[in-house]
C-alpha cells in the first residue's frame, strides 16, 4: 500500500495528466494551402470510387491530374491558397491552438462564412443553426483538461495514485478524439447540407454524391489536425497504459497490505457516505467480539524478547485493557480479522469516549502463524507502543505479545496478548 508522501508513481501520473492540459496550448489545427490540396485530392479520388460517372462529369480526373503532388500547378495553387489563409487568419503560423479553437467555438455569432466554400445564393447560413455543434466541439476539446486538473488535485490532496480516475481520463481523451473525426462531421453536415453548394476544387456534383458532403468535412478536420490533436491520442493512451500497469506490475503496494485499501485516511476525516461505501463489502458491525470482564483469567503473555514457535501459538489473539476506559477488559481477535479502535461506533469494534482519540484510531490484527500482532495507525495523534515503536499509517507494524499500545497520549493503554 502506498505510504504517506509521494512515490514515483504519483509523479508519473501527475506528469501525464499535466500533459493532457498542456495539449490545449499546442496547435490543434494547422491550416495550409498544401494540406487543403491534399484534402481536395482525397475527396475527388473517393468520389470516383463511389460514382465514377458523376465524378468524371464533375471534372475530378482533371483536378487529380493537374494538382498531383510534385506538379508545378499544385505548388502555385498551394502558394495562392497560403496567401488567402494568412490573410484570413491574420497570422503567419497558420495554426490554431486548442484553447484558441475553444474560444472561437464559444464566441462566434452572426453569419457563418468560410473562405473557399460556395453557399446557396438564396439561403444564408446563420451561426445559430450550427451553434450547438460548435459549442459541443469546444466542450469536447476542453473536457479532458478539466478532468485531468481535477484528478491532479485529488492526487495531491490524497497523496495516492488515482488509478481508476487516470484510466477514465485516458479513455475519455482517446474517445473524444475519435468522436471528433467520426461523429462531429456528420452532425455538422446535417445542419449545413442545405446551404453549401460546393467547396473550392470540390464541385457541386461531387458533393451531391451520397456521403461525400460529410466525407469532405471529415477530411478537412483530418488534414488540418496538428500536433495537439495527435498528442491527445498519445497522452490518453499513456494514461490508460499507466493505470493498467499500476494495477499489475507497478503496484504501489504489496499484496500483504491490500486490506488497507478498505480504509479511509483518518486525517482526511472523510464523510460517512464515503466511509460506508468503503466498508460495505465487509461491514464491521457484523463482527462478534468476545469480551472478558475484569477478574477473568487469561493466559499470561510472553516477554517481548521471548522467542515464539508455531506449535506454541494460540488459536486466537487477545487485547487486555491496562489503563483507561477498558482497564481489566479482554477482547478476542480471530485470526485474519482486524479489530478497529476509535471513537466512532459506526466503524470501530472497540469504542472510546475520550476526545483525544480519533474517530478511527488504529487497527490490530493477530497472526496465528507467528503469534505476533500487526498494528496500523489511522489517527491524527498517532499510536505509540511500549517497545519504542510508532505504528505506521501506511503499513502494518509488527509487535510481540506483551507489547502495550498507547492511544490518546498514553491516556488509554492496551496490552497485546
Amino acid at each position: 500500500m502506498e505510504k504517506r508522501g509521494f512515490k514515483w508513481q504519483i509523479f508519473l501520473g501527475i506528469l501525464l495528466l499535466a500533459s493532457v492540459i498542456g495539449c490545449l496550448f499546442l496547435p490543434r489545427m494547422q491550416i495550409t494551402g498544401d494540406r487543403y490540396l491534399s484534402m481536395v485530392m482525397e475527396v475527388n479520388r473517393t468520389a470516383e470510387k463511389k460514382d465514377m460517372e458523376a465524378a468524371r462529369q464533375a471534372g475530378t480526373a482533371e483536378i487529380i491530374d493537374n494538382y498531383e503532388r510534385g506538379t508545378s500547378k499544385r505548388a502555385a495553387k498551394a502558394y495562392a491558397y497560403q496567401k488567402e489563409i494568412n490573410q484570413a487568419l491574420g497570422v503567419q503560423e497558420n495554426y490554431i491552438t486548442g484553447i484558441e479553437l475553444v474560444k472561437w467555438c464559444f464566441t462566434r455569432e452572426g453569419s457563418v462564412r468560410f473562405q473557399g466554400i460556395e453557399m446557396d445564393s438564396l439561403l444564408e447560413l446563420k451561426w445559430s443553426y450550427v451553434e450547438e455543434i460548435f459549442w459541443l466541439m469546444g466542450f469536447l476539446i476542453l473536457l479532458p483538461s478539466i478532468m485531468a486538473g481535477i484528478v491532479i488535485l485529488v492526487m495531491l490532496i490524497r497523496r495516492k495514485t488515482q488509478r481508476f480516475l487516470m484510466f477514465v481520463t485516458g479513455l475519455l481523451n482517446v474517445g473524444i478524439n475519435i468522436v471528433w473525426l467520426e461523429v462531429i462531421p456528420g452532425m455538422i453536415w446535417e445542419r449545413v447540407s442545405d446551404y453549401i453548394v460546393s467547396f473550392d476544387m470540390i464541385p457541386a456534383k461531387v458533393i451531391q454524391i451520397e456521403g461525400m458532403g460529410e466525407y469532405s468535412i471529415r477530411m478537412i478536420l483530418q488534414q488540418f489536425a496538428a500536433q495537439g490533436y495527435y498528442m491527445n491520442f498519445v497522452t490518453g493512451g499513456a494514461l490508460v497504459m499507466a493505470a493498467l500497469l499500476y494495477w499489475t506490475v507497478w503496484r504501489p503496494y504489496s499484496k500483504e497490505d491490500r486490506q488497507e485499501e478498505l480504509f479511509i485516511d483518518a486525517a482526511a476525516e472523510a464523510d460517512p457516505v464515503e466511509q460506508w461505501e468503503i466498508f460495505a463489502a465487509n461491514p464491521l458491525p457484523e463482527k462478534q467480539i468476545q469480551v472478558r470482564q475484569p477478574g477473568e483469567v487469561i493466559t499470561q503473555p510472553l516477554d517481548e524478547e521471548e522467542s515464539i514457535f508455531p506449535l506454541q501459538m494460540a488459536v486466537k489473539g487477545y487485547l487486555h485493557g491496562v489503563r483507561g476506559q477498558y482497564a481489566g477488559y479482554d477482547f478476542e481477535i480471530e485470526p485474519g480479522e482486524e479489530i478497529v479502535l476509535g471513537r466512532d461506533n459506526a466503524y470501530c469494534d472497540v469504542v472510546f469516549a475520550s476526545p483525544q482519540i480519533s474517530r478511527r484510531h488504529c487497527g490490530i490484527r493477530y497472526d496465528e502463524l507467528t503469534g505476533r500482532y500487526r498494528i496500523i495507525d489511522y489517527s491524527v495523534t498517532g499510536t505509540t507502543m511500549s517497545n519504542g515503536k510508532v505504528a505506521s499509517a501506511g503499513s502494518y507494524t509488527m509487535a510481540n505479545p506483551g507489547t502495550i499500545v498507547y492511544l490518546g497520549g498514553e491516556q488509554e493503554a492496551i496490552r497485546l496478548g
